[in-house]
Parts: structure tokens; C-alpha cells; sequence
């Protein structure tokens, strides 16, 4: 019945709910899954509608995207001079400024995500869901050969990825905050810790490869960085810089002292006792320092608005001293001379003894590993004619795509055009064309092991260091050839832009560096929402708003802007996305499910069947027709939990036209008589803020309520064309607005001593002179709307309580909800009681801030 009563139940389907329905007063129709259904009330009979609906689709249809709009991830290759990046859930890898892009893994319907070059720089590890769970993959850039896949590992969800520096082996921290390690070779995985609190907070590789530092938390306002000594598979790289001596035990195992003094300790085990979070670990490339960012700083600020102090910035970079022998890299220490000439001599000599034919053979191949490794850098790409090409420990691709090989190449034209497999192969026989004879023959230099990083765990807690910089609001750290680099973001408020819920904009800071040489810090470059290095840390990767640039890593970042080697620039525009809608909707639809197995708050999933709800809504994909469409089934899916915030937003949606909306921040009723619309109310928020109150009201705007408004930008008004029609695609614009004459009765200027001729020059006027005022209109009325209504209801209080109760009301539990408390609640503290509005409240998390 009207009234609610007599409630039933009229239609029973059991695999889809009964969604918007309408009626015309006799059928009400409605739809279930991807049906339409039309209930007849007098017959109580649902029918389903069939519908010879015969559409070309063409949402369905492949298209392309930009790269740089879903670029979710980058990385250099080891010595920085080529890219793999993931788009889109697709993976591609490049050279920097020139080559062909080469899309790896499947074209369409598997996400890739968290792509790494490994130390050969032939392969590319990266995780994707191509069998339904997330898996670790290795991928080769030579096409012709399969990817190698670990399948059956019980790695979760992987939120971070890092590449052993020595070893075929990856650190991964993932959604149930556990630290993992995975050996490629063997598939060995490694539980190294986990965390109760919070997710891993940073991860990084030592130099040798034998220590893994990273984040934990270990309490609800504590996170400490700990170290993990991976177990010893072989004999122990010589320290050639180190004193200590080697050891054999009775079994003939060698070992060294610092070996045996690390095994007394725990493993894993923490190097930092934190006031609050200690986070972002990351090795010195010498093996000297581990920097980590602290909140630490305790540097209050008072409140500028009412008695408080908060902590806006709290963050400094730090250091560990990894050796207790480690001077402090802060106190600059006077220039020695030189000393005699025979003293120098001795030390050489003492040098080459201690080093021996280990010596020998990093001078026979230091020019060529030079030139291998620092001049393939993208800014000094242009190798002499004369190099030598180390086959062996040169990609397939490298030798394929390179500068040299693509300048020096002699093409057979007889040869027969290579099949799309076997092109790398070919071109890299074509690329051995051009090497020397005598260079084949000669043995590449063998890869020089890294110095071994000695650990003095006895003590380390206590060798933190705070670099000499301010504290601040610091993003991450890493350590560079002589320097660290460090993010650091200024200070803004909540409110300074007009962020949406889900903006997703990083917020840019400044990328600046220590140099340890000149103890001072310097600005490298702008505009930086995050980075990352090169894997001998001699280049730079950053992301600039949605721009990506590759530079040194121990300069300052060129002026130039155009795309290209000079600038470091990358040219996204070299990635051409294919996508296929409806292969991209099926793997969203999976790991949409999947994220919610995974994430949802309790693990017997609220007593719903998930994996049967996956199924049900499943067949629904093949009838999907649009990206809007698609997003409904997600929303659907999702539904079945009976959960709050479980989501569905953003996404690639076609753009349909936008025409903003002008608005003049006042009521307009359409008056015959006089021809025009009327002027009922012109809301009067903020005078003092431009989107917060009617432009009508603003200074030197002569109108009143009463006025009529006869035209907008020279076009008539009349009773079908209304003032909202003409303000169409006028949002925050300028427009001429047409009044009819004022009548004498609301002119002030009238008295009783000129009541007669002013009417009479009234009476003549109005016939004739028409007002015309030019005012900038509103993009949305709503806050001054809002403002209007918010002082009603405190004055309608103040009247009824005769001043003695206040009113506060809060529309949101967001930055905008906690200014606005602020606002009314200062100013009505004073006051015996106080009304606390939370009607039309659209939630949020400040919830217990305005409690306090």
C-alpha cells in the first residue's frame, strides 16, 4: 500500500536482483543480470522482454592508449641506458631515445605489473596473472625463447619487486606484509619476516648481495629497519680493501672472521631503535653507510588560528655506520698533502702485492668495461667505431638495436627477410658481421665480483647519524656515487586545490642531494613525485608530473625540455597500447575478484560463497557492451558481500560532451507582465571569497532582488528560454546581463520633496533606458548555497535561545568538514550550549580529530 503497509514479495529470481524498476500506473518493468523483465501486477506474473537488439558494439573494439595515462611502473636496466615499463597491465622494454618497443608477454588479457631487469640484462622478471593467480614470470629479449614461469609459489600479492644485485634472486614485499625472497634457478622461496602492524616500508639490496635491509613495523606508532643476512651458497667473495683474514675450520670450509662474528647475532635482525617510523632503507653503493628516512623530529608549530601545536613536517634523512672503524661523513676533515714520492711508490707497490693477478685482469678489461657499461649511458650513446662488442655479455637485444650496431651494420641485400620469430636472432647475426675477427677470438673480461660489505652489528644502533638538513616532509632516499638523493615535499593545505576523491595526481616535490665531498646540498631537479636508479647507480629515473626523464646521477638535471638524449626526456609517445576491450575486461573482472579475496576484512568472506558468485556473474561478460556497463557488473559482483566501501570508480570511460554549467547564484521566477525573469533570492555566502557567494551581490554590481533580467550576452529571455539555457558552456565567464529599468518605488534616491518629478522622469525613462551590468559568473552555486543556509540555521538559533546557544555544523568528516567545525565551533565556543549539526553528512576519517 501507499502507507508501507501490506509488504510482499512479488518476484523470486534467485541468481540476479531485481534492479531499477519504473512503471507506467499499470506494469512495472525492471531488469535482472542482463535481462529485461516486465511485472504485471494484476496477473502477479513477471514475463521476461526479448530483445532483437542488433548493435554494432563498437566499444567493444580495439583502440589505443596513451602510455603515459596508465604508466604504472618503470625501470632502468642495470646500466641505464634502456627502460621496461608496464602500461596499461601491458610490459614493454626500449632502449631510452631510439629503437623499436618491444611489447613482452601476452598482447591482450593479462596484467603485467612490477617489471626488473636481472643481472645479465637479457632477462626481465615480472609478475602477471595470466593463469588466474599472480605469478612470478621471466621473460628473455630474445623473443624466440619461452618465458620461464614459477608457478605453485605462495607469494600473495606483490606490492614491491627488487632485483638481487649479484644473484638470480628477487626481494618481494606483499599485501599480507610479509618479506619474501624468491631464487629464480631453484624456485627456493624465503620467508624472511612479517609485520602484525603495517605493510614492509622499503626494501634494499646490499651491493654483494648477501643483506637485505628493510622496514618493519613492529607496534602501532613503531617501525624499525632490520637486516637480513642471506645464508652463504658459496665461498665468500675476498675483501681485497679489508684486512681480515680467512679462516678453514676442520671440515676444509673457508670462512672469515666477520662470517663467523655475524653468525652469533639474530637473523633477521633490527640495526635502528625508532621514536616512531623508521623507514626507506637504502645501501651506500660503496657499502660504507645504510640511509633510512625517521619520524623522529618533534619541531612544533603553533596553530595560527587557536591554541594547538601539531608537527607538520617530523622527517629527516639518517645514516647507519655499517663499520665501527666508519669516520662521522659529516665533520669535514682538513686536506692532507701528498706524501713523498717513494712513499706513493710503496703503496702502490704494497697495492699490487696484496692484489695480485685479480689486478691484472680488471686493467686488462677496465677500457672495455668503460666503455660497456658507462659510455652505453643514454647521454654518451655514441660508441667509437673502434669498440670492441662483448658478445657474450651483451644482450641479444643490445646487439640487435644498439647505436653501434645499427651504424656499423653491413646488410646483405640477397639475404632473405627474417620471420617475425627468429628477427632478434637474426639480427644479431648480423650485428657479429661487423666485429673483427680477432675480437671474437679474445675472451671477454669476467664480470668483477662486488667488495664484500662488512657489518659491525655490535654497537649499530648506536651509529645513526642525521644528515645536516632541515626536517621536513622527505619522500625517499637512495644513495648514489658520493651523494644521496632524497625527495622533499613543501607543505600545502588540504584545501589548496580542488582535489576530488579520487584524484590521482602525485603530489611533486624537490629532488635534492648530499654531496658527501662538499658537505652541502644541492637541488638536482623540480617537480619529482618519485625515483629510482640504475642497478651500478650511475643513472637517474624520474617521474615529473606525468612526464618520465632519465639523467645522471651525479649531475644536476639539464634545462633542455624537448624529448631526447640531451634532456633525458623519454618519448612516451613511442609506446603504441593496443588494447581489446573485452579481453581487458575479463582480466579486470578476475582480479577485481581476486583483490577482494584477498583484502576483505574478514577471511570467511561475511559467509559468502566467493568463489560461486564468481561464476554467476561471469557468463554476464560476453554481454557487455560499454565500459559503463562494465563497471555495473563490478559494483553487482561486489554487492553480494552486503559490505560498505566496496568500491568501483575511476576507469577509461568514453568521453561524452561537457558543457559546464554557468551559474548567477540566485532564484529566477518568470514574471509575464514584465517580460522577464524576476529576481526572488540572490544567496549572499562569503563577500569576501568569489565562488562563495552570488556574483550578483559582488561590489559595484548594481542588482537588486525584484530586478528583472530580460537577456543574457544580447539574447532574449522568455518563458520556454530560461536564464540557466543561455548560461549553457558559460561556467566562469564573463556575460553581459540585460535589466529592465528600475521602477521608482525601489530607487532609493526618491524623497518626499522630489517624489513628483522623480516619477515623472521614471515614468519616461522606463520606456527607453534598459540596465545592462556585466558580472562573471559561477562554475557552481553550491558553496554559496551552502554558506547561506549554514548562517540561516545560526541566526534562527541564536533568535530562539536569545543568544545563549550556538550551532555548529559539520558537512563532511574530510579536510572540508574539519574546517568548517573549526569555523563554527571557535566562534560559538563561548556560548552556554552548542548544537552540532550532522545532517547531509558525507562521511570521511576525521572523525575522532574533532572528538579530541
Amino acid at each position: 500500500t501507499p502507507t508501507g503497509e501490506d509488504l510482499r514479495r512479488h518476484t523470486d529470481h534467485e541468481d540476479f536482483y531485481a534492479r531499477n524498476p519504473s512503471t507506467d500506473g499499470r506494469r512495472i518493468v525492471y531488469h535482472a543480470g542482463a535481462d529485461l523483465y516486465v511485472y504485471d501486477p494484476a496477473l502477479d506474473r513477471a514475463e521476461k522482454v526479448e530483445v532483437d537488439y542488433r548493435s554494432p558494439r563498437v566499444q567493444r573494439n580495439r583502440k589505443f592508449s596513451p602510455a603515459i595515462t596508465y604508466l604504472d611502473g618503470a625501470r632502468l636496466n642495470p646500466v641505464g641506458n634502456a627502460l621496461a615499463v608496464t602500461t596499461r597491465g601491458k610490459a614493454f622494454t626500449f632502449f631510452n631515445h631510439e629503437g623499436p618497443v618491444i611489447q613482452l608477454g601476452q598482447r591482450d588479457g593479462v596484467r603485467y605489473r612490477l617489471p626488473d631487469f636481472l643481472n645479465d640484462d637479457e632477462r626481465i622478471v615480472m609478475v602477471d596473472d595470466a593463469n588466474g593467480e599472480e605469478e612470478l614470470v621471466i621473460f628473455s629479449t630474445d623473443l624466440a625463447k619461452p618465458p620461464q614461469r614459477l608457478s605453485g609459489l605462495d607469494i600473495g600479492r606483490p606490492v614491491a619487486l627488487k632485483v638481487s644485485p649479484t644473484e638470480d634472486k628477487v626481494a618481494i614485499s606483499n599485501h599480507r606484509q610479509e618479506l619474501l625472497i624468491v631464487d629464480l634457478n631453484s624456485g627456493e622461496l624465503t620467508r624472511v619476516d612479517r609485520s602484525e602492524w603495517r605493510p614492509i616500508a622499503g626494501m634494499d639490496w646490499s651491493p654483494d648481495g648477501r643483506w637485505l635491509a628493510y622496514g618493519l613495523g613492529v607496534g602501532l606508532n613503531a617501525t624499525e629497519i632490520r637486516l637480513y643476512r642471506l645464508p652463504e651458497t658459496q665461498e665468500a667473495p675476498h675483501n681485497e680493501t679489508s684486512t681480515q683474514t680467512q679462516t678453514q675450520d676442520q671440515g676444509g670450509n673457508i670462512s672469515s672472521p666477520v662470517d663467523s662474528f655475524t653468525s652469533q647475532w639474530p637473523n633477521p635482525i633490527a640495526v635502528t631503535r625508532p621514536i616512531l617510523h623508521d623507514v626507506a632503507p637504502s645501501f651506500d653503493p660503496d657499502g660504507n653507510y645504510l640511509y633510512f628516512l625517521s619520524y623522529r623530529e618533534f619541531n612544533p608549530v603553533y596553530d595560527n588560528l587557536h591554541f594547538d601545536l601539531g608537527f607538520p613536517w617530523g622527517i629527516r634523512p639518517y645514516l647507519i655506520l655499517l663499520r665501527r672503524d666508519l669516520p662521522n661523513p659529516f665533520l669535514p676533515w682538513p686536506e692532507m698533502e701528498a706524501g713523498s714520492e717513494e712513499e706513493e711508490s710503496e703503496a702502490e707497490d704494497k697495492e699490487e702485492t696484496e692484489n695480485g693477478e685479480e689486478e691484472e685482469s680488471e686493467e686488462e678489461g677496465e677500457e672495455e668495461e668503460e666503455e660497456g657499461e658507462d659510455e652505453a649511458l643514454d647521454d654518451a650513446e655514441d660508441v667509437d667505431e673502434d669498440e670492441e662488442i662483448d658478445e657474450e655479455h651483451t644482450s641479444i637485444w643490445m646487439h640487435s638495436h644498439s647505436k653501434h650496431a645499427l651504424k656499423h651494420r653491413q646488410l646483405d641485400q640477397t639475404t632473405p627477410e627474417p620471420q617475425p620469430e627468429h628477427l632478434l636472432a637474426a639480427l644479431q647475426e648480423q650485428g657479429r658481421r661487423v666485429v673483427p675477427s680477432e675480437t671474437k677470438k679474445q675472451k671477454p673480461p669476467a664480470r668483477r665480483k662486488p667488495q664484500p660489505v662488512i657489518i659491525d652489528l655490535e654497537g649499530i644502533e648506536r651509529r645513526v647519524l642525521a644528515f645536516p638538513v632541515e626536517d621536513g616532509r622527505y619522500g625517499q632516499i637512495m644513495g648514489a656515487p658520493g651523494r644521496a638523493l632524497f625527495t622533499v615535499y613543501d607543505l600545502h593545505g588540504a584545501l589548496d586545490e580542488e582535489q576530488s576523491w579520487n584524484h590521482e595526481d602525485n603530489e611533486s616535490g624537490v629532488l635534492r642531494a648530499w654531496i658527501f665531498k662538499d658537505y652541502k646540498s644541492e637541488t638536482i631537479a623540480e617537480n619529482v613525485s618519485n625515483f629510482d636508479l640504475s642497478r651500478n647507480r650511475k643513472k637517474l629515473l624520474y617521474f615529473s608530473g606525468k612526464r618520465l626523464r632519465v639523467i645522471s646521477a651525479t649531475e644536476k638535471a639539464p634545462s633542455d625540455s624537448g624529448p631526447g638524449r640531451r634532456s633525458g626526456w623519454i618519448d612516451l609517445s613511442r609506446i603504441k597500447v593496443s588494447v581489446s576491450p573485452p579481453s581487458e575486461w575479463e582480466q579486470m573482472y578476475r582480479e577485481a575478484w581476486r583483490l577482494q579475496r584477498d583484502h576483505f576484512w574478514t577471511e570467511d568472506m561475511a559467509e559468502v560463497d566467493w568463489r560461486a558468485v564468481y561464476e554467476r556473474y561471469r557468463p554476464l561478460l560476453e554481454r557487455i557492451s560499454t565500459r559503463s556497463e562494465f563497471s555495473d557488473l563490478v559494483w553487482e559482483m561486489q554487492g553480494e558481500l552486503g559490505t560498505s566501501h566496496a568500491y568501483e570508480f575511476g576507469g577509461d570511460y568514453r568521453p561524452s560532451p561537457h558543457y559546464s554549467q554557468g551559474m548567477l547564484g540566485a532564484d529566477f521566477v518568470w514574471d509575464a507582465e514584465a517580460g522577464g525573469y524576476r529576481i526572488e533570492n540572490i544567496i549572499e555566502g562569503d563577500p569576501w571569497d568569489p565562488k562563495a557567494t552570488s556574483p550578483l551581490a559582488a561590489p559595484g554590481v548594481d542588482v537588486r532582488e525584484g530586478d528583472i533580467l530580460l537577456a543574457i550576452n544580447g539574447q532574449r529571455l522568455d518563458e520556454n528560454t530560461s536564464p540557466a539555457h543561455l548560461l549553457v558552456n558559460q561556467a566562469n565567464q564573463e556575460v553581459l546581463l540585460t535589466l529592465a529599468p528600475r521602477p521608482a518605488s525601489m530607487n532609493p534616491a526618491s524623497n518626499a520633496a522630489n517624489e513628483k518629478q522623480q516619477a515623472a522622469k521614471n515614468q519616461k525613462s522606463e520606456k527607453m533606458e534598459l540596465r545592462y551590468v556585466v558580472v562573471k559568473t559561477l562554475a557552481s552555486d553550491s558553496e554559496a548555497r551552502y554558506r547561506a543556509w549554514v548562517e540561516a540555521n545560526r541566526r534562527r538559533v541564536h533568535e530562539a535561545t536569545g543568544g545563549r546557544i550556538g550551532y555548529v555544523h559539520i558537512p563532511d568528516m574530510g579536510p572540508s568538514g574539519y574546517a568548517e567545525f573549526h569555523r563554527g565551533f571557535l566562534a560559538e565556543v563561548m556560548r552556554e550550549g552548542l548544537i552540532v549539526d550532522v545532517r547531509y553528512n558525507s562521511g570521511g576519517h576525521v572523525s575522532q580529530l574533532i572528538l579530541e
